[in-house]
């Protein structure tokens, strides 16, 4: 696995980070930590999200419709 750097950037993968933070976001959790360090490229280019310990989850019925957006 390698961290994100500047220099290896590309749109494609920017997708995929966007992917990942709207795969958690859909589960009901809000990181709270999002920066690059937390982020790792894994082999195949699958992109993981790491550090969790300020992450909070949400209760369905609190979420207001902008929230779901």
């Amino acid at each position: 696995m390698r961290q994100l750097h500047l220099n290896t950037f590309t749109k494609k993968r920017m997708e995929k980070f966007v992917n990942a933070v709207e795969a958690i976001t859909a589960v009901l959790v809000m990181h709270n930590d999002l920066k690059p360090r937390n982020f790792m490229i894994a082999p195949g280019e699958r992109v993981l999200v790491l550090d969790f310990d300020r992450a909070r989850t949400y209760d369905e019925g609190t979420i207001t419709a902008d929230q779901r957006e």
